[in-house]
């Protein structure tokens, strides 16, 4: 193969992963403007063992952003905005076969105005799965303007 070749090769797959990034992003947001039904699993979200699965790509970029939308939707049960810090990952969980057999889930310390003490949320970066909203909060389809700032506060 020619050099040339090489490279329309390597741009070509390049292009196809970015468009498939992009749709996978899209399809997310789209998630967000139906709504988010409250999980019937009353450990949604808040054991590791049931983590909200934010992820599903490859693309770290579009991964943060999903995650990030999501914590920025999130509501206390009367629309409270919801104040999160990232702690860090914990506990490594086994799922069964498949090209991600586990993964580390990251932990997030969420609160609103009103609760007495934080709320750990446990999100999964490496699944991509049904999102719900944990039990005793609630949802926004709406993102602050400003959510590319507070991504990279958190």
């Amino acid at each position: 193969m020619k050099k040339s070749q090489f490279l329309v090769a390597i741009c070509f797959v390049g292009i196809v992963i970015g468009v498939a990034s992009t749709a996978h992003a899209g399809s997310f947001k789209r998630s967000f403007k139906k709504g988010l039904q409250t999980a019937t699993e009353p450990d949604y979200g808040i054991s590791p063992e049931r983590p909200i699965q934010v992820g599903g790509t490859s693309d770290d970029a579009v991964t943060r952003t999903r995650r990030t939308h999501y914590l920025l939707s999130l509501r206390g049960p009367n629309g409270e905005p919801v104040k999160y810090k990232r702690r860090g990952s914990c506990c490594g969980f086994l799922v069964g076969p498949g090209p991600l057999p586990g993964g580390v889930p990251d932990v997030f310390e969420v609160s609103y105005d009103g609760l007495d003490e934080p709320i750990e949320l446990y999100l999964d970066i490496y699944r991509k799965g049904q999102l719900f909203v944990p039990q005793g909060f609630s949802f926004t389809a709406t993102t602050p303007d400003n959510w590319q700032e507070l991504m990279h506060e958190n």
